[in-house]
């Protein structure tokens, strides 16, 4: 905390952080759960007599650079440039430099409560529609044709399904999972999706329920600015059905998503024709960009997470508290990675999405 109010006191004129020529002072919270999972340390700065955040400074347990931070970082300032998202619906960038050994990033905080699952659960169809209206604003704002980045389909297909497969090895589901996901998505080369702003870890608590009622989203360090669609709004629908269902544990999330999307009383079917109609996506392109939502989400905690990542420190970062599971992940002889993989929430949602591709 030190650190971090002396890079503000530091440099409060260039930031303009001063009030009347004062800084204000500022009392601190702390949200970095304390597990090694936790790559980083997050303050919420709040100015004293306020009860709300004015800012956000995060910085790496280590020393050094945090490629997340630095992705984050980029990814708030080409919003702004672009204004592809609300202003405010999405932070500030206020700086990222290094200070002291460290590399600071310091943004605005956005206003509101997270959208709990308890919120979800009061307001279903409202949670989701005010999901699809961020997500259909942004991709309005943000969307390019993938005929502008011919390497699309190599960057944001075949290269997470190829770490996936290095990381899982010769374990025989995992290794069955990419193959059928290649198959799976090989007709997507030819049909030139849009490419958007992607958040890629679109759920609780990185949703914020702002004054306005609107959604705002935080914590861009897994975003891209060309990204595929389709996969904020598979994992935002994730975690509704969860939610719903009060789901915990990857068996019982992969079995409420099922619930949503599957069988007679599919509540949210509606609400998958909508995002596709308005995006312009044709409806046999779901199946697909589902299988492909929770497989590049999977690869993507890979890279954060890093190899050396137990099952129990990756099940603290779970969002909703439901990593780790027993299972055939946990099976003796296995290397720790595809251990933790495979009992990761992302992994049983991704081989739902393989297992039912065939099913209406």
């Amino acid at each position: 905390m030190n650190l971090v109010l002396d890079f503000l006191a530091l440099n409060r004129e260039r930031l303009g952080l001063d009030r009347d020529g004062v800084l204000p002072r500022f009392r601190s919270v702390l949200l970095t759960p304390r597990f090694r999972a936790s790559i980083h340390v997050v303050f919420l700065l709040l100015p004293e007599g306020s009860p709300n955040p004015a800012l956000v400074a995060k910085l790496p347990r280590r020393a050094g650079v945090s490629p997340e931070l630095m992705r984050e970082a980029a990814i708030l300032e080409s919003i702004q440039r672009r204004r592809a998202a609300a202003p405010d619906s999405v932070p500030e960038l206020v700086a990222f430099e290094p200070h002291r050994g460290h590399m600071l990033l310091v943004e605005t905080a956005l206003a509101g409560p997270p959208l709990h699952p308890a919120a979800v659960r009061r307001d279903l169809a409202g949670s989701v529609d005010e999901a699809i209206r961020w997500l259909l604003d942004v991709h309005r704002r943000s969307a390019v044709p993938s005929s502008e980045d011919p390497t699309w389909f190599e960057r944001l297909v075949s290269r997470p399904l190829d770490r996936l497969e290095a990381a899982l090895g010769s374990t025989g589901g995992g290794a069955w999972l990419v193959e059928r996901t290649r198959e799976l998505v090989e007709p997507l080369r030819g049909v030139a999706p849009p490419l958007v702003l992607a958040h890629g870890d679109f759920a609780h608590p990185n949703l914020i329920r702002l004054p306005n009622g609107r959604l705002g989203a935080v914590d861009w360090e897994l975003a891209e600015m060309r990204g595929l669609p389709a996969g904020d709004f598979f994992l935002f629908l994730a975690y509704a059905a969860a939610a719903r269902a009060r789901a915990r544990g990857p068996a019982a999330i992969a079995s409420s998503f099922h619930g949503a999307l599957c069988g007679g009383r599919a509540w949210a079917r509606p609400f998958l024709r909508r995002y596709f109609a308005e995006v312009g996506l044709e409806p046999g392109w779901a199946q697909p960009l589902c299988a492909l939502a929770f497989a590049r989400s999977l690869a993507k905690l890979l890279d954060s997470a890093g190899a050396d990542r137990s099952g129990a420190d990756c099940a603290g970062a779970d969002s909703l508290g439901a990593g780790a599971a027993a299972g055939d992940g946990a099976a003796e002889g296995k290397a720790p990675v595809s251990r933790w993989l495979l009992d990761d929430r992302r992994y049983a949602l991704w081989r739902h999405a393989v297992l039912h591709a065939d099913q209406d």
